[in-house]
């Protein structure tokens, strides 16, 4: 694992487009919830779009990053996990805190790792997991 924040494999997730919310032009389905989370200190805003599924399940779930590199990268990965239920998010968003507080880097999170030795980008990481948590709330 590389010791530069912005690595290859990190800069690429924050250029994957897979998981990029259709053109705002494209009229969106009725059950369509969109949240929102900003960063205030850097100015991060992450939009995520998402169609529930049952109580606590995601069908889909696409997004909008204005930010940084980290943060992109960050909700890249969110988005990839499709955390199926509010217990596997919670799950998850542990497994990134304890890799910022130096502890085990989930395997996919791998990217991210060198993150945990710059304070200033941990809410970069996490401002994804708290856009999820606004489309829970939001049902």
């Amino acid at each position: 694992m590389s010791d530069d924040l912005y690595g290859a494999d990190l800069m690429a997730l924050a250029r994957d487009g897979r998981h990029a919310a259709p053109p705002a032009t494209t009229p969106p389905p009725e059950d369509l919830v969109e949240v929102r989370a900003d960063n205030p200190l850097c100015g991060d805003r992450v939009l995520l779009f998402a169609q529930r599924e049952g109580q606590d399940g995601l069908a889909t779930l696409t997004h909008r990053v204005r930010g940084c590199a980290v943060c992109k990268a960050a909700t890249t990965l969110v988005c990839a996990a499709i955390p199926a239920n509010r217990t596997r998010l919670d799950a998850l968003e542990a497994e990134v805190r304890a890799m910022l507080d130096g502890g085990p880097v989930p395997p996919t999170f791998s990217p991210l790792a060198p993150a945990a030795r710059h304070a200033s980008r941990h809410a970069c990481v996490l401002l994804p997991f708290e856009a999820l948590r606004r489309v829970w709330a939001e049902g």
